[in-house]
């Protein structure tokens, strides 16, 4: 099924613009222990447009190098490599 957005409260045929992808963002980021970033998602429409993304859960997949709260900050807790992702339900 295909996500679609809306132009304001207009919803029909000729106000769709289909969501093509998203954009998280900063897609690359290097953080010395103790620090720490937030992380966005975007939508790209069809029409090449951004808009705010989706409700996603942030997941470190490695814990142990940086952890990810809910809200997309992520710090670093140790040296090393850890890809931080966005999931959708």
């Amino acid at each position: 099924m295909p996500l679609t957005a809306c132009n304001g409260d207009v919803c029909g045929p000729d106000q769709l613009d289909a969501i093509v992808g998203l954009i998280v963002s900063p897609d690359t980021v290097r953080l010395e222990v103790g620090d720490t970033t937030r992380f966005y998602v975007y939508a790209l429409h069809e029409s090449g447009d951004t808009t705010a993304g989706p409700a996603v859960s942030w997941i470190s997949l490695k814990r142990a190098v940086a952890t990810a709260d809910a809200a997309g900050l992520a710090t670093a807790v140790s040296a090393g490599v850890a890809n931080v992702v966005a999931a959708t339900q």
